[in-house]
């Protein structure tokens, strides 16, 4: 399992719209073959940013999120909202128990 986690800095006047961005694409990413979960949570700190974690069943299905239009409109949307560039951390898991 792959799981990925995006901090996005975004100032606290434009979390509104991204949320609003986010929203619009969430069913369609869900859909997607080997997505097992994709959130988005809000974080108040200083400065502020949204933070994505999402799960999926392996680096393919991923790389074919990556490369879907959906994830093109949905960077599109949110790149102009952005205070600094985002971080992407990947990790690879596996489920030990039940």
């Amino acid at each position: 399992m792959l799981m990925v986690t995006v901090t996005l800095p975004i100032s606290t006047q434009n979390h509104a719209r991204a949320i609003e961005i986010f929203d619009a694409h969430l069913p369609g990413i869900h859909d997607m073959p080997g997505c097992l979960s994709y959130r988005m949570v809000t974080n108040h700190a200083s400065p502020p940013y949204l933070e994505v974690h999402q799960s999926w069943v392996d680096q393919a299905s991923f790389d074919s999120y990556r490369a879907d239009p959906v994830f093109a409109a949905l960077g599109a949307g949110l790149k102009p909202l952005l205070s600094a560039l985002p971080e992407t951390r990947v990790y690879t898991a596996e489920q030990l128990s039940a």
